[in-house]
């Protein structure tokens, strides 16, 4: 933006991005300015306030969360892999599978174990800004969390064609997962995403 541009022009997300593009700390009196034309544009243009998302989270935003879930996984299990894998492999070729699954499990709690029992998130549903609740809209207990969920989730993977089942009843008219009928739980937007 120009050092004096008509910010009467600019619709609200426009405003936003040149509030958090300016340095606060040189240009303090243009940031307040831009700010205060934020206040002005939500009054004049109320339809321009974004609305929340609520309710059940699209499939979409599962997928996403599911994909970054997924490659933060991958990444973990790769010096592990790189390291133990080829020996272990090798010399243990059926406790190798249950070695692996048992240490996804282990990285998926020191990854996601904090933000799951405070949020009913996982790293990737943080970041689409998601969660698992239960069907009163609470967050699931611990146990739901931390044991049922991942591991019906680890279950199903080993038995493949269930997994299969698994993921194509998110395609149901209320969004939820072989998994989540189980444990009873559903995944929504959270109420300020």
């Amino acid at each position: 933006m120009d050092s004096s541009p008509d910010l009467e022009n600019y619709n609200l997300q426009e405003l936003h991005e040149a509030y958090f593009g300016i340095n606060k700390k040189i240009y303090p009196d243009r940031a307040q300015e831009i700010l205060d034309y934020i206040d002005q544009r939500k009054l004049s243009h109320p339809e321009e306030i974004p609305v929340p998302k609520v309710g059940v989270a699209s499939r979409v935003y599962r997928l996403l969360a599911a994909i970054i879930d997924g490659a933060i996984a991958i990444l973990a299990f790769i010096p592990i892999a790189v390291i133990v894998g080829p020996n272990y492999a090798e010399s243990n070729p059926i406790l190798y599978p249950f070695f692996a699954l048992i240490y996804s499990y282990f990285v998926f709690l020191i990854l996601n174990g904090f933000l799951l029992i405070d949020y009913g998130q996982t790293i990737g549903k943080k970041l689409v800004g998601i969660s698992i609740r239960d069907l009163k809209g609470n967050i699931p207990s611990f146990n739901k969390l931390i044991f049922y969920r991942p591991l019906i989730k680890i279950l199903f993977v080993v038995l493949s064609p269930l997994d299969l089942v698994n993921k194509l009843l998110i395609f149901r008219q209320d969004k939820r997962c072989l998994h989540d009928h189980i444990v009873a739980t559903k995944v929504e937007y959270l109420p300020h995403a």
